[in-house]
């Protein structure tokens, strides 16, 4: 691992660390039943998110040195799709205060072009010092708005929204992104915006099934459980589900270092030595919760959540495969292979609803967490060897789990 991968890492973890601690507060303020709900509004919002930011930030970098004016256009396509879906869900949900939370909080998170900067020009300690800056001035302005209100659960519903408006803030006056906001005076074409969508549709239907692979379970425990076990099951997630962060920043930090080896062999040999990285990481999770998580549980969460261990845990055993997923999924976005991607995500999620329809019933929440794992697993080997175009990241998944290099 390269020092700036390891910066960008670190950088991804603050805001990890943060989303992890406010998010447990906001547990133990709010009855499970009213987490359970907090958790819907989550759910919805990330799917709105998903839809309105039409590609990932693996193509924003891709694109950011030979084609900056479509990162233009998707970054206003991204915008105007999100605030109009968004204004929609608003008068759906009774609690505005939570919907007003989430809903900045994914719209910040949306407007991320600096961030991407970053990583294209691999500014490590600069990206490490925003998110340090970001984080300590959220902090404390919540900090201060409990002092003046005396409502603790707005205080915390504002540190993530305002850490990630800093965030943008910052990488606006401290970053050369200010040029591709002065390209928004540029008037675009509606055969422009209409080309940029048809290259990359196959992006965002994949990133929709993506989404939807990941929050069958909430769907299906919504359907089958109460509101209770559905607050249970996403305290699980997250304590699970945050941990990706790290990996997705780790591989958007060596996006440039896999485009410039021409070597399939090569490359396939550096992808397998990132990957024992990505295993380990994984390893130590999961040591660390089996022997601490009933004790992190409690002090975090509170008693009433401690239920959630072994959901948990079985969750956290199934991120070797759900990280390893992970990284191969930006290496298909490298390799242009988008149709190839959403299909194979296609076979993936209707394994998961199938084994999700078919355990949760049986075992609840546990079901839940074996049938998510399980489907992740038979689509990192089965699927992935069953088609031509993707067998090599079989061999290349088996082959990081080889001692040495």
């Amino acid at each position: 691992m390269t020092k700036n991968s390891l910066l960008f890492v670190i950088s991804k973890l603050l805001g990890l660390i943060l989303t992890f601690f406010t998010t447990a507060l906001v547990a133990r303020h709010l009855s499970v039943a009213e987490f359970g709900l907090y958790s819907i509004v989550k759910v919805v919002f990330s799917f709105v998110f998903v839809i309105s930011c039409v590609v990932n930030d693996a193509y924003i970098i891709s694109e950011m040195k030979d084609n900056p004016k479509n990162v233009v256009i998707i970054n206003f396509i991204r915008h105007l799709l999100y605030i109009l879906l968004s204004v929609i869900i608003f008068f759906y949900f009774d609690n505005n205060i939570i919907v007003i939370s989430i809903m900045a909080l994914y719209f910040f998170q949306l407007s991320n072009l600096g961030v991407a900067r970053l990583n294209f020009s691999n500014s490590g300690k600069l990206i490490l010092l925003i998110n340090i800056s970001s984080l300590f001035i959220s902090l404390m302005i919540s900090y201060f708005i409990y002092i003046y209100s005396h409502e603790m659960i707005i205080s915390l519903l504002i540190v993530l929204p305002l850490f990630y408006f800093l965030l943008q803030v910052f990488c606006l006056f401290f970053t050369d992104v200010r040029k591709f906001y002065f390209l928004f005076l540029y008037r675009f074409k509606s055969s422009e915006i209409k080309e940029n969508l048809l290259s990359v549709w196959p992006i965002l239907i994949t990133s929709l099934l993506i989404l939807a692979y990941t929050r069958v379970d909430y769907i299906v425990i919504s359907y089958y459980l109460t509101k209770i076990d559905l607050g249970i099951y996403a305290v699980s997630g997250q304590i699970s589900e945050p941990f990706s962060f790290a990996i997705s920043a780790y591989a958007s930090s060596i996006i440039i270092k896999i485009k410039s080896i021409d070597d399939v062999e090569e490359r396939n040999r550096y992808i397998s030595s990132q990957l024992k990285y990505v295993h380990l990481y994984s390893i130590v999770l999961c040591i660390m919760f089996y022997f601490f998580g009933q004790y992190f549980i409690s002090v975090f969460f509170g008693d009433k959540y401690l239920s959630s261990y072994i959901p948990a845990f079985i969750l956290l055993f199934g991120k070797i495969f759900v990280f390893s997923n992970l990284f191969f999924s930006f290496i298909m976005i490298i390799d242009s292979k988008y149709k190839v991607r959403m299909v194979r995500t296609f076979y993936g999620i209707i394994v998961n609803i199938i084994l999700n329809f078919i355990l949760i019933p049986l075992f609840g929440i546990i079901g839940a967490a074996v049938a998510t794992s399980l489907s992740q697993l038979i689509t990192l080997t089965i699927i992935n060897y069953c088609s031509v175009q993707t067998r090599d990241y079989f061999y290349v998944f088996i082959n990081s789990f080889r001692l040495g290099k």
